[in-house]
Order: C-alpha cells, then structure tokens, then sequence
C-alpha cells in the first residue's frame, strides 16, 4: 500500500509507503522501487512528502518525538532542517 504519489519532472512516480513508512521512487516506465534516502534509527516514519518547484528537491514531515520537516535535494541526499514541533 502506498500514499501520496507525485510524478516528478524526472520521470519518477515518488510516494510513501505504507510498509516501512518511508519515501521511494519508481520510473514511470515501470521497474523496482527505489527508497530515495535511509530514514535513521532515531526517526519515526517518514511522511507527506511533496516536491519544490524546481523538481529537484522536496520537503517532507519526520514522524519522532519532537516531529519535524526537512528539506532534501534529492540528486546529492542531503538533508536540511526547517522546522521541529516544538
């Protein structure tokens, strides 16, 4: 079961899955999923994940105590935090 598709300029079908609660992406031709990043052991579930206008990045909500949104470029994998629940 998955959640949330977005078709991505890149020709990628990104969405959550339901399974491990964490962000993959699939051509659009069709073939395996491909989890974009490892969530690590300390976060919850990874959620609502939306892609930027520039197709090349996108925001997302970490399920966790406190939760939080960060930012991910999705080419390098690098991560930046923009808010916490606090």
């Amino acid at each position: 079961m998955f959640c949330c598709p977005l078709w991505g300029s890149d020709g990628n079908l990104y969405f959550t899955s339901a399974g491990d609660v964490s962000i993959y992406r699939i051509p659009a031709e069709g073939g395996a999923k491909e989890r974009v990043f490892e969530r690590s052991e300390d976060e919850g579930g990874h959620f609502w994940f939306t892609l930027l206008p520039d197709q090349r990045s996108g925001t997302f909500q970490i399920g966790g105590t406190p939760p939080r949104i960060e930012a991910i470029d999705l080419d390098s994998g690098e991560r930046t935090p923009l808010t916490t629940g606090e």
